[in-house]
């Protein structure tokens, strides 16, 4: 069985997923393994987090932007248990939240 389908994973994908590969080319299903699945997904977040944070451009002069207003309006998306959600944020132009809905 394949936790996920996901082939961009290298380092975390490969080494915890042969522990479930007792039905290759199959998508698992039960709840388990959507935690084990997470699992995978934090250990490889965290593993291309200490990359970066090893790499020499951490110490560049250019790592931080600076963010101005840059519309006044914005739409976020997020997946949620219970569906989804769609909030829609209104700023000022001095980048004070002016509201949401």
């Amino acid at each position: 069985m394949s936790v996920n389908c996901c082939t961009v994973m290298r380092s975390a994908n490969s080494g915890m997923r042969g522990s479930l590969d007792s039905a290759p080319g199959q998508v698992v299903e039960g709840s388990f393994h959507y935690h084990y699945a997470r699992l995978i997904e934090i250990v490889y977040g965290l593993e291309r987090l200490r990359g970066l944070l090893d790499g020499p451009g951490i110490l560049d002069k250019h790592v931080r932007a600076r963010a101005a207003v840059n519309a006044l309006e914005g739409v976020g998306v997020v997946e949620a248990p219970r569906g989804t959600l769609i909030i829609t944020t209104r700023w000022t132009r001095t980048g004070l939240c002016a509201g949401r809905t």
